[in-house]
């Protein structure tokens, strides 16, 4: 646990800093992000492979596996997924090292490069701190991470096309959503997401995210039939269908509770601070909704908790807006229970509950 806690009051002071300088000088702040990037990535590449159950799962072997291959594009047919974009990664890599954990540091620069980019952005558009955004990803997806390498590339692909539907752009979040499916394929939730955003769009009201969130429950009803169908016409959802059995599901009341607890501050804060320029991010009101009622369902489902990282990991751009929504006499109070939130809840998930199995930390170099 002191590794990470290290590694987080390192990179949010850094964060900080580069929060500081931004408006004197850009070029000093950037690099300061640079380091930031880099520090995260050196720290997620030169773990043990124990860290992270996935890794042992298939993240090893599938890069092992690509050593030994001469040409990619004549292994196409002998891949069990068509998720290639993730072959192509290992695939990549493998030509110019052996070394795995070279991949692992590729896979954090990507995420790390990501979320500052989404900050520097924000910053710039609408005053967003960029030290929260790097916080909000250290605390609800750092460690997350360091398991899920395919869906963690999958969700961040989408994280950063979320603002083509903001620019009215739906053709290249679908874009997006397809070049997201070829490394993880349960990405084809969001095909549907474009119709959400014009729905919440025209209508902000809280009983539009009752209402769906009751919407996506009934639907799990008739879970079986809509995955028979979807294996009908893909046959390669069937291995999707395998993450919805209800053997092995298993529910944390008090990680749960928690999520609620965490869900609801947010949220409120998000009504209070609510106006008509911030129309947009309405859909994002909804999404942390939907990671509660997802995780609640995977008290019945296997592998329901891996679906509410599809609405978790935008909560590492929601929060930060709604703090830029936030009058200067409320900002104080929302960094505070948002800080007290996110320690918490790393708290809850990785030390108590150990999901994703990145504790402890052991360096594997």
């Amino acid at each position: 646990m002191l590794f990470y806690f290290s590694l987080f009051a390192v990179s949010i002071l850094l964060s900080i800093f580069a929060d500081k300088v931004y408006r004197k000088n850009k070029k000093i702040s950037i690099a300061i992000s640079v380091l930031n990037v880099l520090m995260l990535s050196v720290f997620a590449g030169i773990r043990s492979f124990s860290v992270g159950k996935d890794i042992s799962v298939y993240g090893l072997s599938r890069f092992e596996s690509e050593l030994s291959s001469k040409s990619f594009f004549n292994r196409l047919g002998n891949y069990s997924q068509p998720e290639y974009g993730y072959y192509f990664a290992n695939y990549v890599v493998s030509r110019f090292t052996r070394d795995y954990h070279v991949f692992l540091f590729i896979h954090q620069l990507f995420l790390s490069t990501i979320i500052h980019i989404l900050a520097y952005r924000d910053k710039e558009a609408k005053g967003s701190p960029i030290w929260l955004y790097v916080t909000c990803y250290l605390f609800l997806w750092f460690n997350t991470s360091l398991n899920i390498l395919r869906q963690s590339i999958a969700l961040f692909i989408q994280l950063y096309s979320f603002q083509f539907l903001e620019k009215n752009k739906s053709g290249k979040y679908v874009i997006a959503t397809l070049l997201a499916m070829l490394f993880h394929l349960s990405s084809a939730l969001f095909l549907v997401v474009p119709v959400l955003y014009k729905f919440f769009n025209k209508k902000r009201g809280i009983a539009q995210i009752v209402v769906s969130c009751m919407v996506i429950v009934g639907s799990f009803l008739f879970i079986g039939e809509i995955i028979t169908v979807l294996m009908n016409y893909i046959p390669s959802f069937s291995k999707y269908a395998a993450y919805l059995n209800n053997e092995g599901a298993r529910l944390s009341g008090r990680y749960l509770l928690y999520k609620v607890i965490m869900g609801v501050s947010i949220l409120a804060f998000y009504i209070s601070a609510m106006n008509k320029k911030e129309n947009n991010n309405a859909i994002l009101a909804a999404f942390s909704a939907y990671d509660i009622v997802f995780y609640a369902l995977s008290g019945f489902v296997m592998f329901g908790y891996r679906i509410s990282y599809f609405f978790l990991v935008h909560d590492l751009i929601f929060i930060p807006r709604i703090d830029a929504m936030l009058s200067k006499k409320n900002k104080l109070l929302f960094r505070m229970v948002v800080l007290l939130l996110l320690v918490g809840y790393w708290i809850n998930r990785f030390i108590l509950s150990n999901y994703d199995s990145t504790l402890p930390y052991r360096i594997g170099i």
